[in-house]
């Protein structure tokens, strides 16, 4: 769960997508937003997000989840991580496919809340009808893997989502569907055989 989970576990890239994340080089590039404008002021970002785009449900994901998404994470009584966002003030659907983020004095580390674990972007509708369940037997992402099965202790299972367009990533080279069929997550919860597997 992207919005208050205790741990950003790796597993949240197979099934879940930034808006904007850092490429090798540590510079700030477009996932699901394909690009962005800040005001003269810095006081206004206002991010444009690739039309299309759909989460595995079929649902499509537009600008108004990734404002409903942006209103969880910024809230303290919801959001994981929102203190990472005490400067933003308000968060609107824009023109065009747009997210208008108003903030309350710049903010120069605003791309870097936006590349952490607890800013990527989910269906809340599917979140919310799961409760309890919703990152454990229920995923709803735009990643390119969806959930298969999480069994506590001994894995977690992701499959090729078959439909992902691709990351719109600059520097992934695929441009398309995983080229595996499955990522399995396998805990080694004894120190001792941990120890053993890294030297084998």
């Amino acid at each position: 769960d992207p919005v208050q989970s205790g741990w950003a576990d790796p597993g949240y890239n197979a099934v879940y997508e930034y808006t904007m994340l850092r490429d090798p080089d540590g510079a700030i590039v477009p996932m699901l937003a394909e690009s962005w404008e800040i005001s003269e002021d810095s006081l206004t970002w206002t991010l444009k997000i690739r039309d299309g785009i759909v989460f595995h449900s079929g649902a499509p994901c537009t600008a108004a989840n990734v404002v409903e998404d942006f209103d969880l994470f910024r809230n303290p009584e919801t959001g994981q991580n929102a203190i990472f966002w005490n400067s933003v003030t308000d968060v609107q659907e824009g023109e065009g496919n747009t997210v208008v983020v108003s903030l309350s004095q710049p903010f120069a580390a605003f791309p870097e809340t936006l590349a952490t674990e607890y800013s990527m972007i989910h269906n809340e509708a599917v979140r919310a009808e799961a409760g309890d369940t919703f990152g454990a037997a229920v995923v709803d992402g735009t990643g390119p893997f969806t959930l298969t099965d999480f069994s506590p202790g001994n894995q977690v299972l992701f499959t090729k989502w078959a439909d992902y367009p691709g990351s719109g990533v600059p520097f992934v080279e695929n441009p398309g569907p995983a080229y595996i069929d499955e990522l399995r997550f396998v805990p080694i919860l004894e120190p001792a055989n941990r120890a053993n597997e890294l030297e084998a």
